[in-house]
């Protein structure tokens, strides 16, 4: 079993970067990045000392690629002040023997079902045929027949009388959502993020929860 151990188990290591970065903000010093949506802090380059390195930000971390995906991702819909805070919240918020393997993935996870949750099925789906890869799935899957229906309800029956659950509708979109961002070792997990923001009506409060969610999520990893 691949564990990813923060700062790979290393007490000095973790030291050192948390130092790093708080000087960082303090300063005001972090390396910045340009997209199309303006200029913005990047977690990445924070950890690789200024060059988008996945490599580098994962040997100065332990962060698995799909976490420093999914919270690089993030960064770019928070202020400057807020990137600032969450990047120097995130480095201490991952203790050397918490093992943030599966960190990202349970994040997306509760992604996905919030955004069927909240906004339902129909409209998360609609959307989807516009959002490229991460949706794809979701968008082209054809509905059941009557015949798949009538067989479900007639298992679904025989299961309560037994005393057991099946998986709802929902939950099987949320695990096919999921299985779309993890395609091809997560690397579409940070599109993932901005797609599902967007579909919010304030994208801006959205990154935000996401914040406060990745955090709660390495904390008690």
């Amino acid at each position: 079993m691949i564990s990813f151990l923060a700062y790979h188990g290393d007490a000095e290591l973790r030291r050192v970067v948390i130092d790093r970065i708080a000087r960082c903000a303090a300063s005001g010093d972090f390396p910045y990045r340009t997209g199309r949506n303006g200029r913005y802090l990047g977690l990445v380059e924070t950890l690789a000392r200024g060059s988008y390195d996945l490599s580098a930000a994962h040997r100065d971390s332990g962060f698995p690629v799909p976490l420093l995906l999914v919270s690089d991702a993030v960064c770019v819909g928070l202020t400057e002040g807020e990137a600032s805070e969450f990047i120097l919240a995130l480095a201490k918020a991952a203790a050397i023997d918490a093992d943030l393997g599966s960190v990202a993935w349970d994040f997306l996870h509760w992604m996905f079902d919030e955004a069927v949750a909240e906004l339902g099925p129909s409209r998360v789906k609609a959307t989807a045929r516009e959002a490229g890869h991460i949706f794809k799935q979701r968008a082209d899957a054809s509905g059941p027949t009557p015949t798949q229906v009538h067989k479900a309800k007639a298992l679904a029956k025989r299961a309560r009388r037994r005393g057991l659950e099946l998986p709802d509708p929902t939950t099987a979109q949320v695990a096919t959502a999921l299985g779309a961002a993890l395609d091809r070792g997560g690397e579409f997990a940070g599109y993932a993020v901005h797609r599902v923001a967007a579909l919010a009506e304030k994208p801006e409060e959205q990154y935000r929860r996401y914040a406060r969610k990745l955090l709660e999520l390495v904390e008690a990893a």
